[in-house]
């Protein structure tokens, strides 16, 4: 669930920087004639940086999030099934996007980009993120060796 609470800052975040580089630097280019940045519409470039802008917060805030989790349960070493537990929500999200994208997308992307469609397809962006991040902190926890206390033994 922790996850899935994750989800809310890493898009508020990635929402408030595509508006503040849309206002601040922005997409379009009114100069007459044709440019080499006319080839790359407001689309392209928003659909990059809203990625990149993914890619960063989330890298910060599931990495985070993932371990505080590995560090509050304390497990020596993480099974398949703790990750499972973590992001069984993640999971349901994903698969229920999946087949939504999946099914609506003659209706939504052929004609024409719809808000709806593209912040769907950045949270299962995220979502998915937020699923490889899990795994790779378990599998970095599994190649640790635990940490062993001496017991007052020198």
């Amino acid at each position: 669930m922790a996850y899935a609470a994750g989800l809310f800052p890493v898009l508020v975040g990635t929402i408030l920087i595509s508006g503040f580089v849309e206002r601040r630097v922005g997409f379009w280019n009114d100069t007459p004639g044709i440019q080499l940045a006319d080839l790359t519409t407001l689309r392209y470039n928003g659909d990059v940086l809203a990625a990149t802008s993914v890619f960063v917060l989330g890298g910060l805030v599931f990495g985070v999030l993932s371990l505080a989790l590995s560090r509050s349960e304390r497990a020596a070493v993480p099974t398949v099934l703790d990750h499972l537990r973590r992001c069984a929500v993640l999971y349901a999200l994903l698969c229920g996007l999946v087949i939504l994208l999946t099914v609506s997308y003659e209706n939504q992307a052929a004609h024409g980009v719809s808000l709806g469609f593209g912040l769907a397809v950045i949270v299962c962006l995220a979502a998915a993120y937020a699923v490889l991040i899990d795994v790779l902190v378990c599998a970095w926890s599994r190649r640790r060796p635990p940490a062993t206390s001496s017991g007052g033994a020198a």
